[in-house]
């Protein structure tokens, strides 16, 4: 984990391998369609079946006690590659079989989610390749004509139906429970190793249970007749009860252990357990140092403005071990399904691009891939192939489109397909078209030059490799709003994106002062949460992000055309990626989420946006916080989010040091140009200077700082009453009923003899909660009604 989270044992060279798995790769799933309407499906099927196999050709039950370690691992590291190939069999083979689509398309989704992870489990990994040798017997169909009935007059369809549906929900739940599991802590898993090994466990023998129902059933359709089924069926029983003892995944498990994790469970089981070891603090104190974590490195609570140490972490990881597995998966599975959906949508989209362009390649040659009629011509004029220096490249377009402005006879001298963009959805399509009579590209091809050649390779040339190729041309071009020329996208890209970030930092910066405003009227049962979620590291990280952005020229700003465009697509965006937070109730758990909300692109394409929507968000919970008492685990879950997007900015930043260095780039100077400086601030030893802090010193254009203006607790109030409550994940809390704790307390005690009893008192105390001592805050007012009557209202956190 990157230092300002806190410590990490992770090495570079492995975050460099698995940043490898993040990258858009050729062999996407989207070239599965493609490939499978090429030719009849039963030879792709046969043929592909023939050429791999070594996936397809034996059946491996990786908790076999027999296996070697060797093997194990073979297994492990090859799962990705092999995955790949099974799911593109399946997806041909449901052209012939359809009811096995609603098992092939789980099975796909749940691995395409895990493709952008980078903390994938060795145990939740093992588990999935016993997934992936069910899926594999889904193959013995390709023998199988369709429509065909066996012995019984039963179809292979209607054999089948209720145990393919079964298999497809079995699937769900695991890749949701592996999620949950993957997103705890190192500790967190530690200390309920064994109960969530026995649950992934479980899901492993369910598999093994699928696979021999599967088998059986294909058995019965194709071969045995009903009397020899029966006998079949009678032992079935006894061979599931078995299943246990033969899939010892548990011993599996324990193979799969690192170093660390079997020092840590010596020291549990030798000290009386994990509740023991939680409960001592000495106890704790060195299970964290074995752990090599920091004592802040639980979610949403890393660095804040106070640490609570040992008390804290005590407090927290008590409550990790006390959770209910169960409830917390059934939690995770409402996200988890949420990220399905659109995991579906993304691949839906990408299965149809990817299908058009592999047919095109197949029947042409490399300039006759390239969709856009003007950098056809460019490519073939150049006599590049498959991929071009990406500073030629730019350099070429300027040249270009100069020759065209200076021998057209009209500005209407650029071709204007009516490509639309693979994102745009039909209901909101009308804003972003630009009647081709407004197609004027003389304004454009100003932006087209030298001076704009950084952004505009930038655009092109997606994964930063210095080298652009014909799909990633492809790409740029697909994702140009529908009826904008080509000179009109590029244009956007010289200059207008600069001017939506500087658009989008003055936003951001005005949510961040409108947040310490609205501070002071936070009730005070939410102050603390509400000051480590303002005081979380992750807010000192956005604030870096933007002081390290130039901001536009006036002159770019100056210019009415670049200006509608660029307003046009910067609402559309906005739209978009509104639209993909709703879906996920605004909840980033991880990188990989952050990544299913933008869709495929670098991730400076969509950092401000997509901080400036989370935080409004997050502004409308801080102002129910002034109404209402709010779970402190809510804003734990606000600063995750955040957390989630500036990993994926680590992330970014390290493939882009990667690839500076072999250019023996200084790579801090580099990144001074990359993206306008966005990372610059953020690279290398970062430390927290609160004496550069911005968010106190902005001002807006005009001069004005927002902290002039005033905020009152009536306008506190009334804004919160306009908020549904529905929008917070852990719902209202006024159990402790002290909204109106203010109102109470209202009077003035000045020349009251009752003064010294009066008023507000707030101390420390200790009561005990089953077998632990807990200190709590108390606040109390208190009011004599009339003598001697004492009326009060107080509450304890």
């Amino acid at each position: 984990m990157p230092s300002w989270l806190g410590n990490s044992k992770q090495s570079a060279n492995q975050r460099n391998r698995e940043l490898n798995t993040s990258t858009r790769d050729d062999d996407s799933f989207g070239k599965i369609e493609g490939a499978a309407h090429a030719i009849e499906p039963f030879d792709f099927i046969n043929g592909l079946f023939e050429a791999n196999q070594d996936t397809f050709g034996k059946s491996t039950n990786i908790a076999d006690a027999g296996l070697d370690m060797k093997s194990i691992e073979d297994s492990l590291n090859g799962f990705s590659e092999s995955a790949k190939t099974i799911i593109k069999g399946l997806t041909a083979l449901g052209h012939v079989h359809p009811f096995i689509g609603v098992a092939v398309g789980a099975f796909a989704l749940v691995i395409a989610l895990d493709v952008t992870r980078r903390d994938n489990d060795r145990k939740a990994l093992a588990v999935k390749v016993q997934m992936q040798e069910l899926m594999k017997v889904f193959f013995e169909l390709r023998h199988v004509p369709s429509p065909s009935e066996g012995p019984d007059g039963l179809t292979v369809a209607e054999r089948l139906k209720e145990l393919v549906e079964l298999i497809a929900n079995d699937i769900k739940s695991c890749g949701s429970a592996c999620d949950a599991y993957l997103k705890k802590g190192f500790l967190a898993k530690t200390v309920k190793s064994t109960i969530y090994e026995n649950k992934l466990s479980k899901f492993a023998t369910t598999f093994m249970q699928h696979r021999s129902a599967l088998e059986l059933a294909l058995k019965v359709h194709t071969s045995l007749g009903i009397d020899s089924a029966n006998d079949k069926l009678n032992v079935l029983g006894s061979q599931l009860q078995d299943v246990d003892q033969k899939l010892d995944m548990l011993l599996l498990f324990r193979k799969l252990d690192t170093p660390r994790e079997r020092d840590i469970l010596k020291f549990i089981e030798a000290h009386g357990g994990p509740k023991a070891c939680i409960l001592d603090e000495g106890l704790l104190e060195e299970l964290v140092m074995k752990s090599g974590e920091s004592l802040s490195r639980f979610p949403g609570r890393e660095g804040g403005r106070r640490s609570n140490g040992l008390p804290e972490l005590k407090k927290r990881l008590l409550k990790e071990f006390q959770e209910d597995i169960d409830e917390a998966l059934s939690r995770n599975m409402v996200l988890f399904e949420r990220k399905l959906d659109m995991q579906s949508k993304q691949l839906t989209d990408l299965v149809h691009d990817e299908a058009d362009y592999i047919i095109s390649a197949v029947l042409s040659g490399a300039h006759d891939r390239i969709t856009d009629l003007d950098l056809q011509t460019i490519w073939k004029d150049m006599g590049w192939k498959g991929s071009v220096k990406a500073r030629h490249f730019v350099l070429a377009l300027h040249d270009y489109y100069s020759d065209q402005l200076s021998s057209a006879d009209s500005p209407q001298m650029s071709h204007t397909s009516s490509l639309p963009s693979p994102d745009t959805p039909k209901g909101r399509s009308s804003f972003m078209n630009i009647s081709k009579k407004q197609q004027d590209d003389r304004w454009a091809l100003a932006y087209i030059n030298a001076a704009y050649v950084q952004p505009i390779l930038e655009a092109v040339d997606d994964d930063g490799t210095g080298f652009i190729s014909i799909k990633e041309v492809n790409t740029f071009v697909a994702e140009r709003p529908e009826n904008w020329s080509l000179p009109h996208w590029i244009a956007y890209w010289a200059a207008g994106w600069q001017s939506s970030m500087s658009h989008y930092k003055e936003k951001i910066y005005e949510l961040v002062q409108t947040m310490f405003q609205v501070l002071e009227y936070i009730l005070p049962s939410n102050r603390r949460a509400v000051d480590e979620y303002l005081f979380h590291p992750s807010f000192w990280r956005i604030e870096l992000l933007l002081r390290s952005t130039r901001s536009v020229g006036s002159k770019v700003l100056a210019d009415p055309d670049l200006s509608k465009m660029t307003e046009v697509y910067e609402r559309y965006e906005e739209e978009r990626l509104d639209d993909n937070l709703h879906g996920v109730a605004y909840e980033l758990d991880t990188p990989a989420t952050v990544s299913l909300i933008t869709g495929a692109g670098r991730i400076e394409r969509y950092i401000f946006p997509l901080i400036y929507l989370l935080l409004r968000r997050h502004l409308k919970v801080m102002r129910l916080a002034c109404r209402h008492v709010v779970d402190m685990e809510e804003f734990v879950t606000l600063n995750e989010s955040l957390v989630s997007i500036l990993l994926a900015v680590d992330y970014r930043i390290e493939n882009l040091e990667a690839i500076f260095k072999q250019t023996n780039y200084d790579v801090q100077a580099r990144l001074g140009n990359f993206a306008f400086g966005i990372f610059q601030l953020s690279y290398g030893d970062i430390k927290r200077k609160p004496s550069d802090n911005s968010f106190a010193t902005w001002t807006d254009p005009s001069g004005q700082s927002n902290t002039t203006l005033t905020l009152t607790k009536a306008d506190a109030r009334s804004l919160a009453a306009g908020i549904p409550k529905d929008i917070l994940k852990y719902g209202i809390q006024d159990g402790y009923s002290v909204a109106e704790y203010y109102g109470f307390d209202r009077r003035s005690y000045v020349n009251s003899e009752y003064t010294q009893i009066e008023g507000t008192w707030t101390g420390h105390y200790r009561r005990q909660l089953g077998e632990e001592w807990v200190s709590c805050i108390l606040r109390i007012s208190i009011r004599l009604a009339s003598q001697p009557k004492i009326v009060g209202k107080g509450e304890d956190f």
